[in-house]
């Protein structure tokens, strides 16, 4: 089973992305999975969250397998997790967390039905510059079951996947969602810049 990690980066985050990098890397080392990162252009013509919807999009047409993003404010926390025993038949995984999906990770399998959904996406440009950009265009076609998404569509625990450390979001420590040793990915949306360097590091499969 092909599966390949990515992410990407701009100027703002190059700091937490070498560290998300560096917990990618050495977890692909480990499994064998591979990974890729982007840069994005600094002409990109919308808001940079967006760039990760063109490279779904453009891997889409060029890998076949099951993408796995993860956004440059997130870390590999748990090295033992086999992430094929969680594919099966469905070809869109997603998270969500107290508020709603998180596209901070999914996991796309290559197919006419996730190229579809992914162009939809993108086509609708009324969320452009919404708060949660890409990530409301998402929710919204989602609960629209747009080409039946739902069908072909996985929720996974965020236990494991994109889990957050729940106490600074206001949340009890022991909350849904929150760090443990069974953490796949851990995941630090929305807090400053500092704070999530620290907490990235601290989190990290690779002490730094």
């Amino acid at each position: 089973m092909n599966c390949k990690i990515v992410s990407m980066f701009n100027d703002s985050h190059l700091k937490l992305h070498e560290v998300s990098k560096r917990s990618i890397n050495h977890f692909c080392d480990l499994s064998g999975v591979s990974c890729d990162f982007f840069r994005i252009p600094n002409d990109f013509e919308r808001p940079p969250a967006w760039y990760k919807i063109k490279v779904i999009l453009d891997l889409l047409k060029t890998y076949d397998g099951h993408i796995i993003w993860m956004d440059a404010d997130s870390v590999i926390h748990n090295n033992d997790i086999s992430i094929g025993s969680y594919l099966d038949e469905n070809k869109l995984y997603i998270v969500k967390d107290f508020n709603q999906i998180n596209t901070g990770f999914f996991i796309v399998k290559t197919c006419q039905e996730t190229t579809d959904f992914f162009q939809k996406v993108w086509s609708m440009t009324e969320y452009i510059d919404h708060i949660w950009w890409e990530q409301a265009a998402i929710i919204h076609l989602y609960d629209d079951n747009y080409l039946e998404c739902q069908s072909f569509t996985k929720e996974l625990d965020q236990g494991i996947f994109n889990s957050y450390p729940m106490e600074y979001y206001g949340k009890e420590k022991n909350f849904k969602g929150c760090i443990s040793d069974k953490s796949f990915t851990c995941h630090f949306p929305s807090l400053p810049l500092n704070l999530r360097l620290d907490l990235m590091k601290k989190h990290s499969n690779i002490r730094i």
